[in-house]
């Protein structure tokens, strides 16, 4: 029994380690809901999502996208383009501010899902790929886009379960789905369920095969205590990422190669982490 336990303890030090090489470096700079529009610029807004700016991480130079309410809500970058919310629609602005094009949305679409359906589908590969995915019906299903302009509704959990902001794997082949106060699953797009990744919050994909997540402790007002974890879908590995980070580590978004990530604290402070 006790080489068992020894045996045990020691694959739990393995999985819990951090990253060989890992570094975590604090940025000259604050904000909230962090992502990368490339290798080498951030895009940052309030803690409300009030305005939208980008920060370039190598000159430190910043552009205000946008003042407005909720702009840094829902962005997405395509192409060198930005895509985000104002009041008169979704528009797309380049990096040095200006901006492109404006549409208006379709009914209930953010400016990712947006961007996504002007797509010129002849460039996207032969096999029909997976665009985007969105919860629908009061969040209890999901509505699947694909690349040759076709449909599907789907509920993959159990009668009565809501899905929360759903995302595509980067080959277009998968969906991480996150249940509303539950566990993580990779399904397919027939709804078949891949994988259970266990009890996770804000998952993203970091890369085909991994994705980055944070779990939070509170105390029933305020958050005490938060890592940023990565997990291997294929053999369900997990590593604390922050786990010598001496702070409150939310809101992992990964770079678009998955060579590093940014994160903030509650306080707005941002760190990226360089795998």
């Amino acid at each position: 029994m006790i080489k068992q336990i020894t045996f045990l303890s020691f694959l739990l030090m393995i999985v819990l380690a951090p990253l060989n090489g890992q570094t975590i470096e604090k940025l000259d700079k604050k904000g909230y809901h962090a992502s990368f529009a490339d290798e080498n610029n951030i895009l940052i807004t309030n803690n409300n999502y009030k305005g939208l700016e980008l920060y370039n991480l190598v000159s430190k130079e910043e552009v205000v996208l946008s003042t407005e309410l909720k702009s840094g809500k829902d962005v997405y970058t395509e192409n060198k383009q930005i895509h985000f919310t104002l009041k008169q629609g979704v528009v797309a602005s380049d990096f040095e501010g200006n901006i492109n094009s404006l549409t208006v949305p379709k009914k209930s679409f953010s400016a990712k899902e947006t961007a996504l359906s002007e797509l010129n589908t002849s460039k996207l590969a032969e096999e029909t790929t997976i665009l985007f995915v969105k919860s629908v019906n009061k969040l209890t299903a999901l509505e699947i886009y694909f690349s040759n302009g076709s449909t599907k509704i789907i509920s993959p959990l159990m009668e009565g379960a809501r899905y929360l902001k759903s995302e595509v794997s980067p080959d277009g082949k998968n969906i991480l789905i996150k249940q509303y106060g539950g566990n993580g699953y990779v399904i397919n797009a027939d709804g078949k369920i891949l994988v259970d990744l266990g009890y996770m919050e804000r998952p993203k994909w970091s890369d085909t095969n991994h994705i980055v997540y944070q779990v939070t402790k509170d105390d029933g007002e305020i958050i005490t205590d938060s890592d940023v974890y990565e997990i291997n879908t294929g053999n369900k590995e997990v590593r604390n990422l922050t786990i010598e980070f001496n702070g409150i580590a939310m809101e992992p978004s990964p770079s678009p190669n998955g060579d590093k990530l940014i994160f903030n604290t509650p306080e707005g402070e941002l760190y990226i982490i360089k795998k």
